[in-house]
């Protein structure tokens, strides 16, 4: 059989994971194991939680409905063929409300991530698109043209150095989790966008909805996952947890400093999520999540402040998260 498969757009609705959510010891350790594997059965999750499969279901279908959780397939946006990265920091003009403005900037197509914040801007948001013009199109028809947008700062990325792969928190790296920047095929891409939907979705009917056999799926997920290509698991708004703040931090960076200096220092710090070297004012974006923030100060001016090499640090914490998978 020959199948036509079409790149997926960028036109999925943004999602406000929830940041007020009352989670129990039970539901960390439920939404843990489904950041390591989103497919994981609900008798396997049962025994190791010491529930029952029908408690584990109800658990994990309340938090999806509450959207406390989404269970997606992550890759990278090199593999599904997006090639430019921007972040844009942007003020908002004088009786306009940050998170309204945020929540219509999440709706653009080709704006994945957008958060309100504190500190020089009031929102900050990544385009991820197809390519450098596409960026300019987005900022300039879109994002200057939104209602209580007063001015706005582009930085284009230059490298995504690191991403880590989920959104419960610190505790570790990313090496055994993450997904790496290979292109996927047209038919991987097919499938990864279907699983992008809902994680969970049986291996019948993403065939059904591709006209492919079961097998091709089952087989094609699992290499893709053996190859680092894609990784299926929970995401969670880290506001969502008691006392966890997220924060960008901005770097500049000395005259004479490497910047791959700078990123293998921060990689190995459990608190840091994404590093991105950018043209601008800054040299790399850095997101950081902490327990209260007291340990955010820290980690920002104990820790990355003394990375030999950084000259400049500017925090932006965030209050509120939309995020938006790419496919």
């Amino acid at each position: 059989m020959s199948v036509q498969f079409d790149r997926p757009d960028q036109s999925n609705a943004a999602i406000e994971l929830a940041s007020e959510v009352d989670f129990d010891d039970k539901d960390l350790e439920i939404v843990s194991l489904l950041q390591r594997d989103g497919r994981m059965l609900f008798t396997e999750i049962a025994q190791i939680v010491n529930l029952t499969e029908k408690t584990v279901r109800a658990r994990v279908q309340s938090m999806l409905d509450s959207h406390a959780i989404s269970i997606i397939a992550l890759t990278t946006p090199a593999a599904l063929g997006y090639r430019a990265i921007a972040l844009v920091g942007l003020t908002c003009a004088p009786g306009y409300r940050p998170s309204d403005v945020a929540q219509m900037l999440a709706q653009v197509d080709g704006i994945d991530y957008v958060v309100v914040t504190s500190g020089r801007y009031s929102i900050i948001i990544e385009i991820v698109t197809l390519d450098r013009m596409n960026v300019l199109e987005i900022v300039q028809e879109r994002v200057v043209q939104e209602p209580g947008v007063a001015s706005f700062e582009v930085f284009e990325g230059a490298t995504l150095h690191y991403q880590k792969a989920g959104f419960l928190g610190v505790g570790y790296k990313n090496e055994q989790y993450g997904v790496q920047s290979r292109l996927l095929s047209d038919a991987d891409l097919q499938i990864a966008a279907a699983l992008a939907k809902d994680g969970r979705a049986s291996y019948r009917s993403v065939s059904i909805a591709l006209g492919v056999s079961e097998t091709q799926v089952r087989t094609r997920v699992a290499a893709m996952i053996a190859s680092k290509q894609m990784q299926i698991l929970a995401i969670a708004n880290p506001l969502a947890f008691a006392d966890r703040v997220v924060a960008w931090v901005a770097l500049k960076v000395s005259p004479n400093a490497l910047i791959v200096d700078i990123v293998n220092e921060l990689e190995s710090y459990p608190e840091v999520t994404y590093i991105l070297s950018t043209f601008g004012r800054f040299e790399l974006f850095v997101e950081v999540q902490a327990i209260g923030l007291d340990v955010l100060h820290d980690v920002i001016h104990q820790q990355i402040k003394a990375v030999s090499g950084v000259r400049y640090v500017e925090a932006f914490p965030y209050f509120k998260l939309h995020y938006k998978p790419l496919i």
